[in-house]
């Protein structure tokens, strides 16, 4: 009899049963459960029927109540059950662990970063442990970053998916917020989703312009700068190099090797071509190290069996923990010298040849990468321990997995070699995600040693599967093996999102024929989001590797395969297995493994937030923003920074970076035409009446649900028209399925681009103080080529009740520039708030000639001004 090890409440699970060796009339075989220790409730019975058609053996459901009356729901330690399989003339009995994670939910936000007063609108997808939609009742809290939980709520998913939202408070707490859910009747298992809340406007593309880069480390909490490596970087349609080069470190630390291991950052700050901020970036998560390649073991199963092949896995790594393709490896082991070849997933399988009576293996592994030195391969050891035999029998079999790139459909090709060949009988059975899912009986060819067993990966084996095979000697020894394989990340089922017109791009408000396709029936969540907010934060979103991340963290499995002994293998695959002439398995006590038995796919990110002055710190790096900020009343950098009193040190960085501002603004007015308009329009250009402003600029939406038909005429299931909003950007529509057959699926994201060859960007700020001057910019942007020529835009501030500006009691004001083709310019206009609320700013532009022309309306918030204590003044700079 063999089992999951442990057995979920709640949920089905199947038992293994088989009489080995026997060929005479149908044995009925009954399983139990019974409650532990006191086996006096019983929790449930089936029976099976073993016959020469099953060769007397099967599988059998069976499902554990969930609930006060069988288990203390209080308790937080381990429970258990005992397990019976009572054949006519045997009882086989196991005490088994069980685990109270009946299922898994998922959470998709509709975006990863919000504002206060703005909404959340997040998804709840709930699955049991085989993966089909369930409604049981869930428990769902939003947590703050101080851990105060602002909702509360229980419902059940409508089919498994269920729609909500949260209203962010205006007065509210920044950072890292969480949506926390559990199952009811499991309220000590948590799943989670995290959120950013932050105040933030929405970055845009230059083409053209120049940017500040430098170059620093972190330690810890603590960031140090490289000033050497500070660079003015120009920036050509939207591309720019900076270099950090061996000596811009070594001037700050002369021992380099005292930051391996450290984290080296990039500070970006990137100005238009007319001298004003545009967009600040930071990357990090660069680390320093002696080798550009990591070698991992994890993959390797930490037994080998002597004087049989030993399969060594090998997972080489990029600095950023992403696979390491053709990647030459040599393994070393004693005087073997194997070579082999990483493959796209960063895996090499090298197989090695073992000797009889070897107590242990040790084994080295290094790059062999052409050009890079012996000093800089990345290297790693690791040791192997023997497979324990009964007695000494010296009686093995293994299993050799041929390949390491599976994918769903392949056709695997599975040898089984045993040393022992008198007997005839082998046994395999397949598990995955924690759950037996297939057994079969193989008869041996007499003197037959080797056999290949043909294997179709399925649905029901992804994100990975283990095999399991073995046989036995004699009345009291079992010899087995056992290989976990991988599968590469992909639904189980199948969910497409498609442009029907496959156009390469689209015009603001312009509709578009979405085609949905996936599975029967399949229940779809959708969502677009502008990919500007991913540049703000990309950490968040729900991928199918992330499900498939949070399952394998349930795999009941706990090695790459093998054991110390027949039992240990069984054991470590997260099985229990008895017999009735020997000891099975020992007691397992707790869910979890020792060590992790899946990979990371970890991906480095960009983040917002630095400035220009990151090679400042402390009270210099504020001096050098203030002299970076403009000055409304065009005092020149020398008369501002008589007003400074805070030491030489603050005066020097002050007009360091003021001068270098002041510099960058002049270079931009070359060939910049500033005119004011008189009422009479010029027939050259298109009308600003006749322009219609662009104004609905959500960040994400198509905030839908579809469900899709149980039998589709075609393979195109449903088709969808939506129109676009006003936003020029790319979005992403992504769509997460849930099958009653095949699971839950997250679609590859359709990138839709909307662009105009000429428009404008609407500057704003998240909000303003009221009577105090801003200034805000309209960036306008000519995709043009570079053929045609110079071209005249006028530009119009449309007069705003409450708010004073140069178009206040005379309706609009009017500004004329020169923008080049494949460039950008930025015109400013000062505005000062009268009243609070929220208004709306209009500007609008014209081409002279040629008929490019855009508006946009944007919502301006002003607020009350927030004394924060500390807070240094900085009016007069």
């Amino acid at each position: 009899m063999s089992a999951p090890n442990p057995l979920r409440v709640g949920s089905m699970e199947r038992v293994f049963v088989e009489a080995q060796g026997y060929s005479g009339d149908d044995l009925n075989v009954q399983i139990k459960v019974m409650n532990f220790p006191a086996q006096n409730k019983l929790l449930y019975t089936t029976s099976v029927s073993l016959n020469s058609v099953n060769k007397y053996q099967a599988l059998k459901d069976i499902k554990i109540p969930e609930g006060p009356d069988f288990f203390d729901e209080d308790y937080t330690g381990s429970q258990y059950v005992n397990l019976y399989a009572q054949f006519p003339s045997h009882k086989l009995e196991k005490v088994v662990l069980v685990s109270f994670q009946t299922g898994y939910i998922f959470i998709q936000m509709d975006k990863t970063i919000y504002t206060p007063e703005s909404t959340v609108k997040y998804r709840v997808f709930s699955l049991n442990s085989g993966l089909e939609p369930v409604t049981d009742s869930i428990n769902v809290e939003i947590m703050n970053p101080d851990g105060i939980t602002l909702l509360q709520e229980d419902f059940k998913p409508d089919d498994g998916m269920t729609s909500r939202v949260f209203p962010v408070p205006e007065i509210t707490s920044f950072g890292n917020w969480k949506v926390v859910a559990k199952f009811k009747n499991s309220p000590h298992k948590n799943f989670t989703a995290d959120f950013e809340v932050k105040e933030y406007g929405k970055k845009g593309i230059g083409l053209g312009g120049v940017c500040f880069v430098v170059f620093g480390v972190i330690q810890g909490v603590d960031r140090t700068s490289f000033p050497g490596s500070l660079q003015r970087v120009e920036v050509c349609e939207g591309v720019g190099k900076a270099v950090l080069k061996r000596q811009h470190i070594k001037t700050t630390f002369t021992d380099i090797n005292k930051l391996l291991h450290k984290s080296l950052y990039i500070s970006v700050n990137v100005l238009t071509d007319t001298g004003s901020e545009m967009v600040k970036a930071e990357k990090k998560g660069i680390f320093i190290v002696k080798s550009p390649y990591s070698i991992h073991f994890k993959k390797t199963p930490p037994y080998f069996k002597p004087g049989m092949p030993y399969d060594v896995l090998v997972y080489v790594t990029n600095p950023d923990d992403s696979p390491a393709k053709d990647i030459d490896v040599e393994v070393l082991q004693k005087d073997q010298k194997v070579l082999g070849k990483t493959h796209d997933n960063g895996i090499a399988k090298i197989t090695i040849n073992t000797r009889a009576g070897d107590s242990e293996l040790p084994i080295t592994v290094k790059t062999k990468v052409d050009g890079l030195g012996d000093d800089r391969q990345g290297t790693q050891k690791m040791t192997a321990k023997p497979y324990q035999t009964k007695d000494n029998s010296q009686n093995y079999i293994h299993i050799h997995i041929h390949s390491t790139d599976v994918k769903i459909k392949d056709q695997l090709k599975v040898d089984l070699r045993r040393i022992t060949v008198s007997y005839r009988s082998l046994y395999s059975q397949i598990l995955s995600k924690g759950q037996l899912i297939n057994s079969q009986k193989i008869e041996w060819n007499k003197g037959q040693g080797l056999m290949s067993l043909p294997l179709v990966v399925n649905k029901d084996m992804i994100p990975s599967f283990r095999v399991v095979a073995y046989y036995h000697v004699g009345h009291n020894e079992v010899v087995s093996d056992s290989v976990w394989i991988d599968v590469k990340d992909t639904c189980m089922g199948l969910l497409k999102v498609k442009d029907v017109r496959h156009s390469r791009s689209y015009a603001p408000q312009k509709r578009v024929t979405l085609s949905i396709i996936g599975d029967p029936g399949a229940k779809v969540g959708l969502v677009a989001v502008d990919k500007g907010v991913y540049v703000l934060n990309d950490k968040r979103r729900l991928t199918q590797t992330k499900i498939w991340d949070i399952i394998e963290k349930h795999d009941t499995g706990c090695t790459a395969g093998s054991g110390n002994d027949s039992m240990g293998v069984f054991y470590d695959a997260g099985l229990v297995f008895a017999f009735n002439t020997a000891k099975g398995t020992p007691q397992r006590t707790v869910s979890s493994c020792p060590v992790n038995s899946r990979r990371r796919r970890a991906v480095t990110v960009n983040d917002v937030g630095t400035t220009m002055a990151s090679q400042y710190t402390g009270l210099e790096r504020q001096c050098c923003m203030d002299g970076m900020r403009k000055n409304i009343l065009d005092y020149t950098c020398e008369r501002r920074s008589q007003y400074i009193s805070d030491g030489t040190e603050c005066v020097g960085a002050f007009l360091k970076c003021c001068r270098e501002m002041v510099t960058k603004g002049e270079e931009a007015k070359i060939d910049q035409l500033t005119l004011a308009r008189s009422e009479k329009e010029d027939d050259q250009f298109e009308s600003f009446d006749e322009i219609k402003s662009r104004s609905f600029f959500p960040e994400s939406w198509l905030w839908n649900e579809e469900s899709l038909p149980q039998c589709p005429k075609d393979e195109d299931a449903i088709q969808k028209s939506i129109d676009l909003p006003d936003s020029i950007t790319s979005w992403q529509i992504t769509a997460i399925g849930l099958s009653k057959t095949h699971g839950i699926c997250v679609s590859e994201p359709l990138t839709l681009i909307v662009r105009k060859n000429f428009f404008l960007d609407l500057k704003l700020p998240y909000s303003a103080v009221r009577n105090e001057q801003l200034e805000i910019k309209a960036i306008l942007h000519n995709y043009m080529p570079k053929y045609f020529i110079l071209k005249s835009v006028r530009v119009e501030l449309r007069e705003t009740s409450d708010v004073c500006s140069s178009a206040s009691k005379k309706g609009k004001y009017v500004v004329t520039v020169m923008v080049d083709p494949r460039s950008t310019r930025s015109v400013r206009f000062v505005i000062i708030p009268m009243m609070l609320g929220l208004h709306t700013i209009e500007v609008k532009a014209s081409v002279r000639d040629w008929g490019g022309q855009d508006g946009v309306k944007k919502e301006l918030r002003v607020v009350v001004r927030q004394t924060k204590s500390g807070r240094r003044s900085t009016n007069l700079r």
